[in-house]
């Protein structure tokens, strides 16, 4: 990697946080995503923060739905 290469990485709360109530988003996985999102999700309703609920809509696609 060169010296000032900007690395991008996906802010899965302010992402997930987004979402409006009651509402799902779909999103393509790339790398390491699904962990990280299903991550997210267990954290949020393990703290009581929000409620989400994740399944998978194909092999690289996964949807998740803000219940809270």
């Amino acid at each position: 990697m060169e010296k000032g290469t900007i690395i991008k990485r996906t802010d899965y709360v302010a992402t997930m946080l987004a979402i409006p109530v009651g509402e799902e988003r779909e999103f393509v996985l790339t790398g390491r995503d699904y962990a990280s999102y299903m991550n997210a999700v267990s954290r949020f309703n393990k703290n009581g923060k929000a409620k989400f609920e994740a399944r998978t809509a194909s092999a690289a696609t996964i949807v998740i739905k803000r219940l809270s």
